[in-house]
């Protein structure tokens, strides 16, 4: 079950849930379709979206097609209200199997630490003008030397 729904649910009063779970409690999703949103509307990768109908309806990458649109910039996890969306950091790759997703991910050239996917900072590199020694740092290595990126 979900702790943050659980947590909310207590604050309202809520003891027990009307509904049972057709999975057992693995999934946690409440299929509120903030991951899909956020994916489609704000960074317009278009990448995750439902699968199934009725009590089997899921959202994960349609047909294992549309993974090859992610480019892991993780907003699907940051608005997820249950946690469920979990990506893995492998050998310097962004991976969620359930997904297909497998990105190569970008390491700050001072520390080392991961900066992005490939795919993320190319199209950032796309979008505004930036060099490309500022998309290889880390936000706390490019403090240091001072440069500016979009006002972080």
């Amino acid at each position: 079950e979900s702790v943050p729904i659980k947590t909310l649910a207590a604050l309202y009063g809520i003891e027990k849930s009307p509904f049972t779970s057709v999975d057992g409690g693995e999934s946690n999703c409440i299929l509120c379709g903030l991951c899909i949103r956020v994916c489609n509307e704000i960074i317009g990768a278009n990448a995750i979206g439902t699968a199934q109908r009725g009590i089997r309806k899921e959202v994960t990458s349609p047909y294992q097609i549309a993974a090859s649109l992610c480019i892991g910039c993780l907003a699907c996890v940051s608005v997820c209200p249950t946690g469920v969306i979990e990506f893995e950091l492998k050998k310097n790759n962004l991976i969620k199997k359930e997904w297909g997703v497998n990105l190569p991910m970008i390491l700050c050239s001072d520390c080392g630490k991961p900066v992005g996917t490939k795919v993320q900072m190319e199209q950032l590199k796309e979008k505004i003008n930036v060099t490309e020694d500022i998309l290889s740092l880390c936000p706390s290595c490019r403090r240091k030397k001072n440069y500016s990126f979009m006002g972080v």
